[in-house]
């Protein structure tokens, strides 16, 4: 009786699947560039590997947005992802445990803060190091992260 309650089971979900209405819409399937298989592995990879965690919290941003028009004011363009960039770095120099990662037996803090931004590109998503960013100012990153884009837009 235990194979014919399955088989009902089977038969009963081939039959919902059967009746559920198809996307008019359809899809293309789009080959993946070398870059983007690449990334797709890493990625992949360091999921399954790597312990993860999450943090959240929600910020009240209104004195950044200020800071940054008093920044566009005297003619400093910044990005609120600049500014996100050099906090995240700051924050990592003043919290050296969150500036860490496993390391199969071990948690190895690091001793200079790098930061992977990531960056879109026509060839897929790059993830450069900006390296010591707790020292750099936000122009500085700013322009660190422009050039990789144009480089890599200039590459591909």
């Amino acid at each position: 009786s235990n194979t014919s309650s399955s088989s009902t089971a089977t038969s009963n979900s081939s039959t919902i699947l059967d009746e559920m209405p198809v996307d008019p819409r359809g899809h293309e399937d789009i080959p993946l560039s070398a870059m983007r298989k690449i990334i797709a592995s890493r990625l992949t990879e360091s999921k399954a590997t790597i312990p993860h965690y999450y943090t959240r919290m929600e910020c009240n941003i209104d004195n950044m947005l200020s800071f940054r028009k008093e920044l566009k004011n005297v003619g400093v363009n910044v990005s609120v992802n600049d500014l996100v960039i050099v906090a995240a770095a700051l924050s990592l120099r003043d919290v050296p445990e969150a500036n860490s990662f496993w390391n199969g037996d071990r948690i190895e803090q690091n001793e200079t803060v790098d930061i992977s931004v990531a960056v879109a590109t026509e060839g897929g998503l790059i993830t450069p190091i900006v390296k010591q960013a707790d020292c750099i100012g936000l122009s500085v990153s700013y322009n660190i992260i422009y050039l990789i884009f144009i480089f890599f837009a200039i590459v591909s």
